[in-house]
């Protein structure tokens, strides 16, 4: 009893031991590194994120000068700025959509409402003529398809195909209004009482107006007479008259 009782007062009377210097060295070390390795990844951070920023602030200044570069393209197209007049040999192709309601004229006993789709191709037979007159611009040449489909009274299909003459007016701006006509070759199931055959003929005559968005793409707007026939070969020829609009885009090149 006396021999334990003397170890525990032993054990509370004993000094605490002292910390050891390698200790206290390596613990102010690691403490010295870790503070750098987060000094190192803040300069990190803040360099990627000036780096970041200014690539942001770059592309839309680049975006914006891209979409607002008007002049590209300008001279494959124009004889000078925009609206100036088409170069000589200058392409165009374009669709166009629409329809429009038939007129009772020249002996036509119906209504003929149509819609109707295009496709065209066509080329500039000039260069600017008429400087300095109110008719200053361009003549060119299109070969025009069409196809759509008679939606009153009772359904009938209609296509054709006609070389037509157009005149582009110059007018220094981005809008560009034109006149033109042909006539060509169409086949029809339209019967009585103003048709009565498959084959008639097509006599057109349109208006309109290009806007150009770009210096080679335009959008169009036209007004479109379209008359069928067949010319006597065959009664009744009465004859189908529709008054159309037709929108569209064209490009030129």
């Amino acid at each position: 009893m006396n021999l334990n009782a003397n170890l525990k007062c032993a054990a509370k009377s004993a000094p605490p031991s002292p910390n050891r210097p390698g200790t206290v060295r390596q613990s102010l070390q690691r403490l010295r590194i870790s503070r750098s390795v987060c000094r190192c990844f803040s300069i990190v951070l803040l360099v990627t994120g000036l780096s970041d920023a200014s690539a942001q602030s770059s592309e839309p200044a680049a975006r914006t000068e891209a979409k607002f570069d008007f002049d590209s393209g300008k001279d494959r197209v124009w004889d000078g700025d925009v609206g100036d007049g088409f170069r000589k040999h200058t392409t165009e192709a374009g669709i166009m959509v629409g329809g429009g309601y038939g007129l009772r004229v020249f002996g036509g006993r119906k209504d003929h409402h149509v819609v109707l789709g295009t496709v065209h191709v066509g080329t500039m037979l000039t260069g600017p003529i008429g400087n300095d007159r109110f008719w200053h611009g361009n003549f060119e040449l299109i070969g025009d398809l069409f196809g759509g489909e008679q939606f009153n009274s009772h359904t009938a299909y209609l296509v054709g195909i006609a070389p037509m003459l157009r005149y582009n007016f110059a007018t220094g701006t981005r809008f560009v209004p034109f006149v033109g006509g042909g006539a060509g070759l169409s086949l029809t199931d339209i019967r009585h009482p103003d048709l009565s055959t498959d084959f008639e003929f097509n006599v057109q005559v349109d208006a309109g107006m290009h806007w150009f968005f770009k210096p080679h793409m335009a959008a169009t707007l036209e007004g479109r007479w379209l008359h069928l026939s067949n010319a006597g070969f065959d009664s009744p020829n009465l004859g189908v008259n529709t008054t159309m609009i037709l929108f569209g885009v064209n490009w030129f090149f």
